[in-house]
């Protein structure tokens, strides 16, 4: 499978924890009148002017569940991280089953080993739309994420069972047609029924076309 993407007409921006968790250290010193890294937050208000500005896409994905180990912080870190990126996500875990599906679609639906994908696919919403005035920005309550990434453990643990079985079949060179790979993956004493209901208990959006494709190995499985 080849993969074309394209690329982004702006720079994106992604900040680890470390950084978030700085700032968030330098406010709170800040506010408390304690000495306090001014050059630190001089780089933190420009980030902020450049994103509203639309000159650079700056976005969060899993820090606050890295940060929530220190409690104090969590709080100041998600005001930072709300105001770095302006309410953009990106969810990595989103993203590679996205893709997953992108480029299972692309061999099953048109027959073609090329997937186009596009940097936009990654974000879940526009993130170029006009960011110079902000409305109200909800955060979602901490334990609501701790719960998401359990679930999202729970898929990891099926397709790393998953994958495990297709790699049984994969030689290095050899071309095999989708029925080809599809019929020696059914014939593994797996129940696919237990995979498929671990996803969908979930409730997350983990890639529907990968969901019905274990699904299609169940019920295939049965005859």
């Amino acid at each position: 499978m080849k993969y074309v993407i394209e690329k982004s007409e702006v720079p994106i921006l992604w900040l680890d924890t470390f950084f978030i968790t700085q700032i968030a250290t330098a406010l709170f010193r800040k506010s408390a009148g304690q000495p306090y890294d001014k050059h630190l937050l001089k780089i933190y208000s420009d980030l902020v002017k450049l994103r509203q500005e639309r000159k650079i896409i700056i976005f969060e994905s899993s820090q606050i569940l890295e940060i929530a180990v220190r409690k104090e912080l969590i709080k100041l870190s998600g005001q930072v991280l709300t105001r770095l990126s302006g309410g953009i996500r990106a969810d990595c875990f989103e993203t590679r089953n996205k893709q997953i599906s992108q480029a299972i679609e692309a061999l099953t639906t048109n027959g073609s080993d090329i997937c186009k994908l596009s940097w936009r696919d990654i974000f879940r919403d526009d993130p170029l739309k006009d960011q110079s005035v902000c409305g109200i920005l909800v955060r979602c309550d901490l334990a609501l994420d701790i719960r998401t990434n359990n679930s999202r453990k729970t898929i990891d643990a099926v397709y790393d069972q998953w994958n495990n079985i297709r790699n049984k079949h994969i030689v290095n060179g050899e071309k095999r047609t989708f029925a080809r790979q599809f019929e020696l993956e059914k014939k593994e004493p797996v129940d696919y029924r237990v995979m498929h209901l671990k996803l969908s208990e979930t409730g997350l959006k983990t890639g529907q076309t990968c969901i019905k494709y274990i699904l299609r190995l169940w019920q295939d499985s049965q005859n």
